[in-house]
């Protein structure tokens, strides 16, 4: 390319020179050469030359522009492309985000949700839990008495003393032991 500006340049120096010394002859001799030649004519391969340099530089220029434009655009649009993918990626990232978010604040909502529940429920159950509770117990105390009544109905008087007093006395040994019963009362519990 800038080889052949250099060209142009010089075809339009050489001309400018040549129509210099044209001008520089004297008046007469321009006069009598006019009707011979023309100016145009004595000039037309050298405008011709410059012509034909300028247009192939102008070609040469038009495609270095064109091919620029369309690297840049090439370019720009590759650049647009990555950009939108990068958007697209961090919108799937954001989604993703918010969808994790909003997942932790539902299980945060959720284990509030079974805590105060737990806790409006806890005194209810566990009343449940000493019914339960006193009800085997009590289950239990009166297995326990059934077997006592029995054994004393097989052997009413191993104690001296009447029926009540003897399953009192069942009941004592079994909640407080056998010694417990000897020091309180002085009798020996029955041994199994």
């Amino acid at each position: 390319m800038e080889a052949f500006i250099e060209k142009l340049y010089a075809n339009i120096f050489i001309f400018l020179r040549d129509a210099m010394l044209w001008y520089q002859r004297k008046s007469r001799a321009r006069a009598l050469l006019s009707f011979k030649e023309d100016f145009y004519d004595d000039f037309e391969t050298k405008i011709s030359e410059i012509r034909t340099i300028a247009r192939s530089v102008s070609q040469r220029v038009l495609l270095g522009l064109g091919a620029e434009v369309r690297y840049t655009r090439l370019q720009s649009e590759k650049d647009a492309t990555d950009f939108r993918i990068g958007l697209e990626g961090m919108k799937r990232e954001m989604a993703e985000l918010k969808r994790q978010a909003g997942q932790r604040a539902r299980e945060r909502a959720e284990e509030a949700e079974e805590k105060k529940r737990l806790e409006l429920e806890a005194p209810a159950r566990f009343r449940d839990f000493m019914k339960f509770i006193g009800g085997m117990t009590t289950n239990l105390l009166q297995y326990q008495a059934q077997g006592q009544l029995d054994m004393w109905e097989k052997e009413p008087r191993t104690y001296g003393t009447s029926k009540t007093c003897y399953i009192q006395l069942q009941l004592c040994s079994a909640m407080k032991g056998p010694k417990q019963l000897k020091s309180q009362t002085g009798l020996e519990p029955r041994q199994k």
